[in-house]
């Protein structure tokens, strides 16, 4: 028997038109999302993700915890490359670490692309709170997909990142949103929760000039961006990280 998607018990959390169909647990064929050669990701219970690419296979997307700072969120991104995928995020940072340092966090290497003393909160009220009083830039390579999603469900602030909104892009696009994403995060300082956040350099990178990812909205709250990306983008769609 053939189900949609929308009846199977994993995930996207939504599409647009052309549901995915099922069988027997396992994907049966895929259909556009939100037009010609729109790339399908699904998930499925107790397997790794399966990838559906379009003919170009690449994408970009805006990653969320959506648990983190009180319902806000924690936001990063992620650009496919040559060589597999690259994600970002701004993190807190011993303040000791300067650009092109390499971090370690659950056993996954980084390199810091930037790091400064934090704007708001202050550096003071942070280290008084027992928490790192620098933030910067950290970029993480992945050689296959499944290698990013297996990171990103443990990476995030509280039991790790919840959901992303995917964009089919094209490679020349990939290119310029990961010299953005190299660019912007090599330049960013001063984080501020009320206006320069993981949130803010996630949406302001992926929809620079040339990207194809409109933005559309001025929201500072990650969550919200996240939202405003999915709603603005017709070949956008949201996946939950299992």
């Amino acid at each position: 028997m053939t189900q949609g998607l929308k009846d199977h018990p994993l995930k996207p959390a939504h599409t647009r038109k052309n549901p995915l169909e099922c069988e027997g647990g396992a994907v049966k064929t895929a259909t556009s999302l939100g037009g010609a050669g729109a790339s399908i990701f699904i998930f499925l219970p107790g397997k790794k993700s399966i990838k559906y690419t379009d003919p170009d296979g690449r994408d970009s997307g805006y990653v969320m915890d959506e648990n983190a700072v009180g319902g806000a969120g924690h936001a990063g991104w992620f650009v496919q490359t040559d060589t597999g995928y690259s994600f970002y995020e701004v993190t807190g940072l011993d303040d000791k670490t300067e650009s092109g340092d390499t971090v370690k966090k659950d056993d996954v290497t980084g390199l810091a692309l930037s790091n400064s003393p934090l704007k708001f909160p202050t550096a003071a009220s942070a280290k008084s709170a027992k928490y790192d009083t620098s933030a910067g830039v950290v970029k993480r390579d992945f050689d296959t997909w499944d290698d990013m999603v297996d990171y990103l469900g443990g990476a995030g602030k509280n039991d790790g990142y919840d959901s992303m909104i995917v964009f089919n892009t094209t490679p020349e696009q990939d290119k310029i949103i990961a010299g953005a994403s190299e660019n912007i995060g090599a330049n960013f300082s001063g984080y501020n929760l009320i206006g320069n956040n993981c949130g803010t350099i996630a949406r302001d990178v992926l929809t620079t000039p040339g990207s194809g990812i409109a933005g559309g909205t001025k929201s500072i709250i990650p969550n919200n961006i996240g939202k405003w990306l999915s709603r603005n983008n017709m070949n956008a769609y949201k996946l939950m990280i299992p």
